[in-house]
């Protein structure tokens, strides 16, 4: 600017231009094999870890992060973020930050050292005739087990993704290699590969056992406090699923195409962007609605559709069709299951009030027509009830229930017999990956140390493949100045 007042007090005529960068991606190796794999996900993980804390990421991270995650298959890309996430646990939960470095390897060396000594001078230099026979196999027996814990955390070191790091690293043809191949297991599992499943209507339908036991007088008086009801309520019916590959195809390939079409379109429309694609669906009235209501209502609707359609098992055959099924009922489940327990993970709503008020319509309407313990007729029973009027001009909305709602989109769903599996696939993938993004950083570290959540692996494969609505630093303004 000081240049620019000069030239221009000299009587030029100055004028202030933008030069443009031009970036060019980095070609990273691809994990084809797992000695690639860590390393490259190390790199990852210290350009990615501040989105934990809600800092800034650069622009160039994320484009080259982009390109190299565009070339990877489903497996490969979820395998990435899965050592990724490795680290960024061990950084905040464990001492890697010391155990792995020359200070951390020191410790543990004078640590074993001394607590071997220490059994070899109770062994051969201590008299042991004054004292009882019993205190010596104590003493025995805690240094002997203090020296196996000691040789069970070198092991660990050894065969840690730190380690195999540091390693891969050096010169493949010395030592290196050899020591990476006799500690690496084949088959690592670094987190459960499993999401939790919670379902509205088996609660309702078969929650009747739950409340015959607390009837009982004992645990009435024990369900007076209220944190135990409410854990009955989160936990009594949670089961867990495996996350398949096929899931992680689906995930992948669904986050892939929207990325290429319109990356803002899954914090901005809430899950809707599936619906516009296809027509005549009747669902425009659920676009507008709450999040959490969103939640409650596909639940619902997927569920009844699935048990009208697979509850009997009346094609039990692994078709396409069953998969994607599979695929939007395990979606839902885990949603809902994010909705009762972990609600901080999800948009700020009123979940917990539609979800209780929704299950008490729903236990209420299936004790009127003595549904006890059948899903199947209970689903049936629903689908019967005239919609045709909104149910919210029929009953008000004193109550926030969902569930005729829940019904008419069933319904919709119900009249596209060829593609409508297909559409709950994506709009449930949409509406997973809409959640991620709106939860923050500081959430998604702490459910790591409870075991991690497929949303995380979510979030951060969208942050990877540039979905993001974080804060990018575009990097330093560069000006020229044309004087003429």
């Amino acid at each position: 600017m000081e240049e620019f007042t000069l030239k221009k007090a000299e009587g030029f005529y100055v004028e202030a231009a933008e030069v443009i960068e031009i970036h060019v991606p980095a070609q990273p190796s691809f994990p084809n094999d797992s000695g690639k794999l860590i390393p490259e996900a190390y790199e990852l993980f210290l350009k990615f870890k501040c989105l934990f804390a809600d800092a800034i990421l650069s622009f160039q991270d994320r484009d080259s992060s982009q390109h190299y995650f565009q070339e990877l298959t489903p497996t490969q890309a979820f395998d990435v973020v899965e050592v990724e996430l490795g680290f960024v646990f061990d950084e905040l939960y464990t001492k890697a930050s010391v155990v792995y470095k020359a200070r951390g390897i020191v410790l543990r060396t004078i640590t074993l050292s001394v607590t071997f000594f220490a059994l070899m001078a109770f062994v051969f230099l201590c008299e042991k005739g004054k004292y009882k026979k019993h205190d010596l196999m104590i003493t025995y027996m805690l240094l002997v087990v203090a020296i196996c814990l000691e040789l069970y955390a070198v092991w660990v070191l050894m065969n840690s993704d730190w380690t195999q790091n540091w390693l891969s690293r050096r010169d493949r043809t010395t030592y290196s290699s050899l020591i990476i191949r006799w500690f690496q297991w084949s088959n690592k599992r670094r987190w459960s590969k499993k999401m939790a499943q919670h379902n509205l209507l088996d609660l309702c339908v078969r929650g009747k056992t739950a409340v015959s036991l607390r009837n009982k007088k004992f645990l009435r008086k024990i369900q007076k406090l209220s944190w135990i009801d409410n854990y009955l309520e989160k936990h009594w019916y949670k089961t867990f699923v495996d996350v398949s590959p096929e899931l992680k195809d689906l995930i992948f390939s669904e986050l892939a195409g929207i990325n290429e079409r319109d990356p803002t379109a899954l914090w901005n429309r809430r899950g809707s962007f599936t619906l516009e694609n296809y027509g005549n669906l009747s669902l425009d009235w659920t676009k507008e609605v709450e999040f959490d209501q969103r939640i409650l209502l596909w639940h619902i609707a997927t569920d009844i559709c699935y048990s009208m359609e697979w509850g009997d098992d009346k094609e039990p055959n692994c078709t396409e069709r069953k998969q994607m099924a599979d695929h939007s009922k395990h979606i839902s489940d885990y949603m809902l299951y994010l909705l009762i327990a972990c609600p901080f993970m999800l948009p700020i709503g009123i979940g917990m009030i539609r979800f209780r008020d929704t299950c008490a319509e729903a236990k209420e309407f299936l004790e009127e027509r003595n549904v006890r313990s059948s899903k199947a007729t209970a689903c049936e029973k629903l689908l019967q009830v005239n919609t045709e009027v909104p149910p919210i001009k029929v009953k008000g909305d004193r109550s926030k229930s969902v569930l005729f709602d829940a019904c008419k989109m069933a319904k919709s769903l119900l009249a596209r017999k060829e593609d409508r599996w297909e559409i709950m696939s994506k709009v449930w993938v949409e509406m997973l990956a809409h959640a991620a993004t709106h939860c923050g950083g500081s959430h998604h570290a702490r459910q790591l140390r409870k075991g991690g959540e497929l949303l995380t692996h979510v979030w951060l494969l969208m942050a990877h493949l540039g979905i993001t609505e974080f804060k990018i630093s575009q990097g330093h303004a560069r000006a020229k100045l044309i004087v003429k």
